[in-house]
């Protein structure tokens, strides 16, 4: 699943390209949907997405980022797992990452992060991230699914897996690790998401009373 929006009617072509692109990327591998969240979306997305792919495979949630809303959906389609992914690394989806990620699943992980440039002694330490991670959803479900209003949606449900089921975070890392995609104009975001990350992640640990060390703790 990628989430998908455009701000302005300027990033609107160059998103649905990148969402194209994701498509032919992961098609092969699994069923992609697309989550288009209203509530960053100023342009219609998912109806331009409609020219890219059917719009079974389209999720326009209402709210919030919608990744709760998203999950849901796809539990209700029959689905036990959800790859999330950002289109900045769909080129990391290849037939022997998923694989490995199919093994720690076996093993019993309950989420599996793919470590990725740039965040590898985050994701190293069991902090996964939504730019390309796989749920197990009842289990998600189970701890309250995603949680945060800081944009680190993945440290809470991590913890609160962690401590409902001993270590359960599973870890893959590509023999490669090319740089990421950034869309034209969002340089600047993504250096600042990557700076401020570990700062948000302790405070959204500390939120709910918890510490980062436990997600060290939870790996397999």
């Amino acid at each position: 699943m990628f989430r998908v929006y455009a701000k302005t009617p300027l990033q609107l072509t160059s998103v649905v390209e990148r969402a194209k692109m994701s498509l032919e990327k992961a098609s092969s591998l699994f069923p992609v949907f697309f989550l288009v969240p209203q509530a960053k979306d100023s342009c219609h997305t998912d109806k331009a997405l409609q020219e890219v792919v059917s719009s079974h495979y389209i999720l326009s949630a209402p709210e919030g980022d919608g990744l709760n809303f998203a999950v849901t959906a796809l539990q209700e389609r029959g689905f036990t797992h959800v790859a999330v992914v950002s289109n900045k690394a769909s080129h990391f989806i290849t037939k022997e990452i998923m694989d490995e990620i199919i093994v720690s699943l076996q093993n019993g992980a309950r989420v599996v992060g793919v470590v990725l440039p740039e965040l590898e002694n985050i994701i190293e330490k069991g902090r996964v991230q939504n730019t390309f991670a796989v749920w197990d959803i009842s289990s998600l479900q189970s701890v309250g699914g995603f949680d945060s209003e800081i944009g680190v949606e993945e440290i809470t449900p991590s913890i609160r897996l962690v401590r409902q089921h001993g270590p359960c975070i599973g870890v893959v890392c590509p023999k490669n690790l090319p740089g990421f995609v950034i869309r034209p104009g969002d340089e600047a975001r993504h250096e600042e998401i990557i700076r401020t990350k570990q700062t948000r992640q302790e405070q959204e640990a500390a939120r709910i009373g918890a510490s980062l060390d436990e997600l060290v703790v939870g790996l397999l």
